[in-house]
């Protein structure tokens, strides 16, 4: 039992770490977890500026997408509470209701999430049944028969149907390649006596190699490129299409439908038919003019999206895009440009999601390519990002493109109690009081993981909650659900759901901690901080973890993952810190000059501070621990 007199100051949940690893034999849900009532943030003043207090998360919950290929699946349809939308699941109460003139008797659900009464009929056979102890849920949600119909009436009408990818190792692959002028540029040979090559010819032989090793495969493999003008190659076996400069550059409208007669005209045939022709047509490209890159990805995404599920696009450029949609030239007449600009490449990210399309990003060492304005299209797919030698591009795309789709349009869905918040999260991801968590992950592979931190609401919060007695809050419930899409187009939910009671022993909580889980999560709600632009609170959440991780080490093994933890973040860290002292002096010069309130001019963030604060979003504990043995 727990004691009233500590429950204020300190609820802990006991550590069923192990328990729940071994429970869940494809997605897991790790929680870690020591709940108390959090203290307020202290901000101090003085002549050097604020300081942040930002106190150690060890209320952690874990999603490995190791694997969505349910064994079995769930009777009927998914029960939601009219509420809280949380589903009816094993933990749920029901009780017997007689509704008022139906002979029929009715039950009701008071959802553990919101007290909500929610009047439900099911037959027996569709109530979870909590005998079996069994806490996963499993539905079918659609099946892709629609979809293979209208492929079909496609195929009648325009002779051409898009094939619905069903093997990971085949799903369609673009290269979106720069080939503006600065792409002539040489690249100083790494041993003396080679002879010097431009980035364009280092690039082009990382390409060739990635042809050659598909050769054989069933894989469609295209090339879009862009410079002044678009140069769609696609598979190689279509004539060149080429967009010129003009109006079609700055309509979008335009460009995705071209895009998709692109897809019907330029990628029919798989890799193993055209590799000979994409390659020779790669090598006799030569580098001119500016960088239409927003074009460029547009196309590329569009087309690689009406080709397959599970695709994937790779744009690689050496600068900051400057001509068409997505640059500012192409809004110039307008005062609101920026803002044009974010919402384009939003939007476009917001299309390959829901295509199913995985979009990496991979600039050259020593260029700036603004890839703050880009890192949507990765954040919201999925995708990887990477600043490389031009020397190393073969090596870069092999390692890129060895991670292989098993979902695509996932959308994680995490439900707390309405006693509890998410902490350091985004807050574009939440909602219903930050009771609830979504977040898209776009395409997923085998390695994809997030990991989310939690905490009690304040005292005054808590006064509000309707029957609510925080003496009596000795179980908690935790619900997560996942909406994806296997590669064959069938859709499903899978809903995770769990009760955990509550301890009043914290110290033994923290002494059974999973460092690397801990450490995981620090880095990820870091770089959530970082991204919203709250720099020396990501810098305070950073420090205060390596100290408390280095702290309650106590094995090698622990000692291990935590200087892997510290070696991960140190180049993120190091970025942060120069980009808060960049803007703290921007505001400085601003009070002494007495500027308009309303001017917002703040330093450009770097492209290595954009890839590391990405990479720390995407780390993982499997990682961490690889990481931990080097």
């Amino acid at each position: 039992m727990i004691g009233k007199s500590t429950l204020m100051s300190s609820i802990a949940l006991s550590t069923l770490m192990m328990k729940v690893l071994t429970h869940f034999a494809s997605i897991r849900l790790t929680y870690i977890i020591d709940i108390s009532v959090p203290k307020k943030v202290k901000k101090r003043v003085k002549k050097q500026g604020r300081k942040f207090k930002n106190d150690v998360d060890t209320n952690v919950m874990k999603v490995n997408m190791s694997a969505l290929e349910p064994e079995d699946f769930t009777t009927g349809d998914p029960v939601f509470c009219t509420n809280c939308s949380a589903v009816l699941n094993v933990h749920s109460h029901l009780e017997q209701h007689e509704a008022e003139g139906d002979d029929n008797e009715s039950r009701v659900w008071i959802c553990e999430f919101c007290n909500n009464k929610n009047e439900i009929n099911l037959d027996e056979h569709e109530v979870p049944d909590k005998e079996s102890g069994e806490s996963n849920l499993n539905y079918i949600l659609e099946k892709p028969e629609d979809e293979a119909d209208e492929h079909k009436q496609d195929e009648e009408i325009k002779g051409y149907a898009p094939d619905v990818t069903r093997d990971s190792s085949e799903t369609p692959l673009i290269f979106c390649i720069d080939m503006s002028s600065s792409m002539n540029n040489s690249v100083m040979p790494l041993d003396k006596g080679d002879r010097s090559l431009t980035r364009y010819q280092c690039l082009a032989k990382g390409i060739c190699d990635q042809i050659e090793a598909f050769k054989e495969a069933n894989k469609k493999v295209g090339i879009v490129y862009f410079c002044s003008y678009l140069a769609v190659c696609g598979d190689g076996t279509a004539e060149l299409k080429e967009i010129r400069p003009g109006e079609a550059l700055n309509n979008e409208e335009y460009l995705y439908a071209n895009a998709e007669n692109l897809a019907m005209t330029h990628m029919s045939q798989p890799v193993s038919l055209t590799h000979e022709n994409l390659i020779a047509m790669v090598k006799k490209k030569k580098p001119r003019g500016m960088t239409a890159l927003g074009p460029g990805a547009l196309t590329a995404i569009t087309m690689a999206g009406a080709v397959g599920k599970g695709a994937t696009v790779v744009i690689c450029t050496d600068g900051e895009t400057n001509l068409g949609v997505g640059s500012q030239t192409a809004y110039k007449e307008t005062s609101d440009w920026k803002e044009r600009v974010d919402k384009f490449y939003e939007d476009l990210a917001a299309n390959a999601n829901e295509h199913g399309v995985t979009v990496n990003l991979m600039s050259l060492k020593g260029c700036y390519c603004n890839l703050d304005n880009l890192i949507v299209l990765s954040e919201e797919t999925g995708g990887q990002v990477n600043i490389i030698d031009p020397q190393d591009a073969s090596n870069e795309f092999e390692t890129m493109l060895q991670v292989k789709p098993i979902a695509t349009n996932v959308t994680v869905k995490v439900r707390l109690h309405q006693a509890l918040e998410f902490k350091n999260e985004l807050s574009k991801n939440l909602s219903a009081d930050r009771t609830l968590m979504t977040k898209k992950l776009g395409n997923v592979n085998a390695n994809t993981e997030v990991t989310f931190s939690y905490r009690l609401k304040d005292p005054d919060q808590l006064a509000l909650i309707e029957g609510f007695n925080i003496e009596e809050f000795s179980k908690i419930p935790f619900q997560t659900q996942i909406e994806y899409c296997r590669l064959d187009g069938t859709k499903y939910l899978r809903v995770i759901s769990r009760v955990l009671e509550t301890s009043s022993d914290a110290e033994e909580v923290k002494q059974d901690l999973n460092i690397g889980i801990v450490a995981v999560n620090a880095a990820q709600q870091a770089s959530n901080l970082a991204r919203e632009g709250r720099f020396r609170e990501a810098q305070a959440l950073s420090y205060n973890n390596k100290k408390f991780i280095k702290k309650i080490a106590k094995t090698e093994e622990d000692t291990a993952m935590y200087k892997a933890f510290k070696g991960s973040m140190r180049q993120m860290y190091n970025e942060v810190h120069e980009q808060s002292n960049k803007e703290d002096m921007v505001k400085l010069r601003q009070e002494r000059e007495k500027e308009p309130a309303t001017y917002q001019a703040k330093p450009v963030r770097s492209d290595a501070l954009t890839m590391n604060v990405h990479n720390m979003r995407s780390l993982t504990y499997e990682a961490l621990i690889e990481r931990s043995k080097e």
